[in-house]
């Protein structure tokens, strides 16, 4: 659950490579969060704002995914996008709710609506084709 613009490289071959896999988990595995905050779907936020277990999901990654560009390619200048420490900020539940607040009002288009579905369908190959639109 640590997809985010941090991690993504562009090699000589101009493909695109993730990076700092330290936070991979197996699937759907309950634990304890670590991972980016700013791009967590929300389902997850909510939880950690509410305090409550998470399950890790191969969904979660792709939404991560999804968000990061989202991030990427419209860079919104936002203090509650900042990037967050790993030992945990001292307000972690209102952090969570505040980033929940941004995605409320962000990537709401019909385009990035198409792509959550995708990504929570699972649906790789769809979701390959539809950020390659972008480019």
């Amino acid at each position: 659950m640590d997809l985010r613009r941090y991690n993504f490289i562009r090699d000589d071959d101009e493909k695109i490579l993730i990076i700092d896999w330290g936070y991979s988990v197996s699937g759907n595995e309950n634990g304890k969060f670590a991972g980016a905050l700013e791009c967590m779907p929300d389902d997850i936020l909510k939880s950690l704002a509410n305090g409550e277990q998470i399950t890790h999901s191969p969904s979660i990654d792709l939404i991560c995914f999804v968000r990061s560009f989202y991030l990427m390619l419209h860079g919104p200048a936002n203090s509650m996008m900042e990037k967050i420490s790993f030992n945990g900020p001292s307000d972690f539940k209102s952090r969570a709710k505040n980033v929940l607040d941004f995605w409320s009002s962000h990537g709401k288009s019909d385009f990035w609506e198409k792509i959550y579905q995708i990504a929570n369908n699972l649906n790789y190959d769809d979701l390959i084709k539809e950020l390659e639109a972008l480019f």
